[in-house]
């Protein structure tokens, strides 16, 4: 069953959309539960790390397009710039964490 749901969230991180990535994050919370349910067979926990890894790729994947759209917003809108010309850090709130 986490399984599946894994992979479910992999689907929506091909295209990390803000829709997406909050639909993502109800997926992974489910996923979570059911693996702290029980115990798993071997070969069950194998497929499970798989799907992990996947998952964990493309949530890095998703994270860097939307810093690298960001860098590039701020620098069309010129709100990002220091006093030196270089782009600022711009405050932002993480919308994904994962525990585990």
């Amino acid at each position: 069953m986490a399984e599946r749901e894994l992979e479910a969230a992999c689907e929506l991180l091909i295209d990390p959309s803000p829709e997406n990535l909050d639909r993502c994050s109800a997926v992974l919370a489910s996923a979570a539960a059911h693996v702290a349910a029980g115990p798993m067979a071997r070969g069950e926990r194998g497929l499970l790390r798989v799907s992990i890894g996947r998952a964990s790729r493309l949530l890095e994947t998703a994270a860097d397009y939307h810093r690298q759209w960001q860098k590039i917003l701020r620098g069309l809108t010129g709100s990002g710039y220091t006093v030196a010309g270089e782009l600022s850090a711009a405050p932002v709130r993480g919308r994904v964490s994962i525990e585990g």
